[in-house]
């Protein structure tokens, strides 16, 4: 199992969305937290542009995996000369992030970035990548409909094992089986992983996207990720989407620059449990 577990971190989303943290604040709690990759979380063109306003080292010099998440392209054109203003600063946003930071991947929610939008995503230089979805969304459950896209685009994959678990979980299907399933029908092709669990109290989901130290489902998490890493043939990265510090809101405002400092070690600490344990689990 050793050999097929490719470099670990965090997606920054939940920090950044909760205390905004400047990318030198990024680069601090990656290093505490003894990250080896990160996913940003780029769904505005202002949170997108604050990743490249620092002039700072590469993020992927400094990690061995960097990948982004995007967001909502539904009411972009498909062609770049039909880009309103705040739709090309959005894409030039993206591009610079991809460029200046070495982004391997884009994962992308086919549900909010339809086919039609591939091609514009690549005249941007773009290195999208197509991931699973959960139970909400009314497409991109299983892996005969992920794959015909990325054979269709030429594009790679990214694997939910969360979204993974509540197809299984809704449908009375053996996770273990429907794991094993999308790796073999997305093999080789499979950029990275998104690993988080759910904590649920009395039937009901609390937290749709746990760390695995809190998820109550983190066994049948991590025996998605087991199914998966032993059909590859080559290390994959994994990104851990789990909530940090669920004590706080988004868009939390800090009382002061002691409370602030206190809640950049705590996500620090919450992202290095996160990786001690499925590196633990992994590992055994």
């Amino acid at each position: 199992m050793r050999d097929t577990i490719g470099p670990v971190g965090p997606s920054t989303g939940w920090i950044s969305g909760k205390i905004a943290p400047s990318f030198k604040e990024h680069v601090s709690i990656l290093t505490k937290a003894k990250a080896t990759a990160a996913e940003m979380v780029c769904h505005t063109t202002e949170r997108t542009r604050s990743l490249t306003r620092e002039h700072r080292s590469p993020l992927g010099d400094i990690l061995k995996y960097v990948s982004i998440h995007l967001g909502s392209f539904l009411d972009f054109p498909q062609s770049p000369d039909l880009l309103t203003n705040d739709q090309r600063a959005y894409m030039e946003a993206l591009q610079n992030v991809c460029e200046n930071h070495k982004v391997s991947a884009a994962s992308a929610h086919p549900d909010v970035i339809p086919s039609h939008i591939y091609p514009l995503l690549n005249a941007f230089n773009i290195p999208v990548a197509i991931e699973n979805l959960d139970r909400l969304k009314k497409c991109g459950h299983l892996p005969y409909e992920i794959r015909s896209l990325g054979e269709t685009h030429r594009l790679p994959y990214v694997i939910d094992t969360q979204h993974l678990y509540e197809i299984a979980h809704d449908r009375n299907m053996d996770i273990t089986k429907l794991a094993s399933e999308f790796a073999d029908a997305l093999g080789t092709n499979i950029a990275h992983l998104h690993v988080s669990g759910e904590f649920t109290h009395q039937g009901k989901q609390i937290v749709d996207h746990a760390q695995l130290p809190i998820a109550t489902n983190r066994k049948e998490i991590l025996k998605a990720v087991h199914a998966i890493l032993e059909r590859l043939e080559k290390p994959i990265p994994i990104i851990l989407e789990g909530e940090t510090i669920l004590t706080i809101p988004y868009d939390y405002q800090p009382h002061d620059q002691a409370e602030r400092e206190e809640l950049l070690v705590q996500s620090a600490e919450d992202i290095r449990r996160d990786i001690e344990c499925i590196m633990n689990e992994l590992h055994m």
